[in-house]
């Protein structure tokens, strides 16, 4: 009983350590796909790729506040970075 709660315990806390892990590594993609194609279709954010930094920080942090959604500073850091980066018409925003 004592051996199967303590792997019971083991496998709680290997998957615990393991979603925290892919955690960390999530892509800039892939928060595009969480925060934004969740709400409005590619075709917007494509028309705007190209603006500044200020812009996408802007329209991100209403975004998130208007849906009231959560997102921790370093996740909105690494959306704005991508969304500032991305050239107009470039995958995977514009498909």
């Amino acid at each position: 009983m004592q051996r199967t709660v303590l792997w019971v315990i083991i496998c709680i806390f290997g998957c615990l350590s393991l979603a925290c892990a892919q955690e960390e590594n999530t892509s800039a993609e892939d928060l595009y796909a969480r925060y934004c194609r969740g709400c409005h279709s590619s075709a917007i954010t494509c028309l705007e790729l190209g603006q500044d930094r200020t812009y996408w920080s802007t329209t991100l942090k209403r975004m998130f506040k208007k849906d009231n959604t959560p997102i921790d500073a370093e996740d909105l850091q690494i959306l704005t970075d991508f969304l500032t980066s991305a050239d107009p018409g470039a995958k995977p925003v514009c498909n």
